[in-house]
């Protein structure tokens, strides 16, 4: 019966990719393709290995178009060649009372000592009607430029990164924390170092893991994210 009514779905995608302007503009699975990339230097233009990289999928619903969770979520390593790669995804049933924000999906590339980067796809397409879903990241070439400023101001400006992975440590989340264990790491290390290195505020603008794990709602529902990330930590 699964099988039936997966087939009947895969179906109505296909009607609404070939006849956009239908009853079923909207997917009922969505179906995604592998994006990948390479990261290099900004000055040299060399390969960086080690830079980790994160996907992931937001959904939006509601009038103000608020987040309502995440379609997928993942996170990848560059090799010594600086390249990554994101295997396809799907079909999962595409969410009732929500849809794909417009400039999804997010890739965002750290490493330390270097300015981050994010890449999101056209604000002008919307990724609801492709199908099956893509990135305008795919194939692309990141630079990273090394931080040349002050622990400060590099600091502050790894702290942002903070503001794109709130959706992962939402209570009313699938613990989507938990598909980005490399990054969280990596940020936590950097906080580390950084207060090591005389920046005494650096925990206002990296959360350290220890903070995040005192939201209550959160441990109740996913369990202790330092306990998790355990064996992440070196």
């Amino acid at each position: 019966m699964r099988k039936v009514a997966l087939s009947w779905s895969l179906l109505l995608v296909c009607l609404s990719w070939l006849f956009p302007g239908c009853v079923f503009a909207r997917p009922l699975v969505y179906v995604a393709k592998s994006v990948s990339g390479q990261v290099v230097d900004a000055d040299t233009g060399q390969p960086l290995e080690g830079v980790i990289v994160t996907i992931n999928w937001e959904l939006t619903g509601g009038m103000h178009h608020y987040p309502q969770g995440q379609a997928h979520v993942d996170e990848t390593i560059t090799d010594a060649q600086g390249k990554f790669t994101f295997p396809g995804w799907g079909p999962k049933p595409a969410a009732v009372t929500a849809h794909l924000y417009e400039s999804t999906p997010q890739l965002l590339f750290f490493k330390s000592g270097y300015g981050w980067a994010k890449c999101v796809s056209d604000l002008d397409t919307d990724v609801n009607t492709r199908i099956p879903l893509s990135s305008d990241c795919d194939r692309k070439t990141i630079k990273l430029k090394k931080f040349t400023g002050s622990f400060e101001e590099y600091a502050k400006r790894t702290g942002l990164l903070d503001d794109y992975y709130r959706f992962a440590f939402n209570a009313e989340s699938n613990c989507e924390w938990k598909q980005i264990p490399r990054m969280l790491v990596a940020l936590h290390l950097e906080n580390k170092r950084l207060t090591a290195s005389g920046v005494s505020n650096a925990s206002y603008y990296l959360r350290t893991i220890e903070m995040k794990d005192q939201n209550y709602r959160l441990t109740q529902k996913c369990g202790s994210i330092q306990e998790f990330l355990r064996s992440y930590l070196p």
